[in-house]
C-alpha cells in the first residue's frame, strides 16, 4: 500500500521487492499525508499516482488504485495501466442496488 508520499518517493525501490506483486495506492490516505483530504482530482495528488501506477507496470507488478469512486477518474487510471481497482465498499454495492430495485418498484406502481 502506498498512502504517504514517503511511499511514492520509495516506490522503485518497493517495485523491486521479490514477492510483492500489487503496489495498491490508497488515495484517501495519501490524499491526508499530502494535507488534502478528500482533494480527490487534486494535480499535485494526481501526479503522484500517476507516478506509482507507471512505476509498478514498469516493474511488472499490478498496479492497484482505490478509494476514489469517481468513475471517470477510475477508467484514466485503468487506461494508465491500473488493473486492481478498488471502487468501494460492499455494503455501498448493496445499498446501490437495493435502491435502485425499490425506485423501480416504486415508479412501477406509481409511487414518486
Amino acid at each position: 500500500m502506498i498512502e504517504t508520499p514517503e511511499g511514492v518517493h520509495n516506490v522503485e525501490e518497493i517495485a523491486k521487492v521479490d514477492g510483492v506483486d500489487v503496489i495498491h495506492i490508497g488515495s484517501n490516505d495519501l490524499l491526508t499525508a499530502m494535507g488534502k483530504p478528500g482533494q480527490f482530482g487534486d494535480p499535485e495528488g494526481a501526479k503522484a499516482i500517476d507516478r506509482v501506477i507507471s512505476v509498478a507496470v514498469a516493474n511488472g507488478k499490478i498496479a492497484g488504485m482505490g478509494g476514489d469512486r469517481y468513475l471517470p477518474r477510475q477508467v484514466e487510471y485503468i487506461k494508465k495501466g491500473a488493473r486492481f481497482i478498488t471502487t468501494n465498499s460492499e455494503i455501498a454495492f448493496i445499498m446501490a442496488e437495493a435502491t435502485r430495485v425499490t425506485t423501480e418498484l416504486r415508479r412501477a406502481i406509481g409511487e414518486k
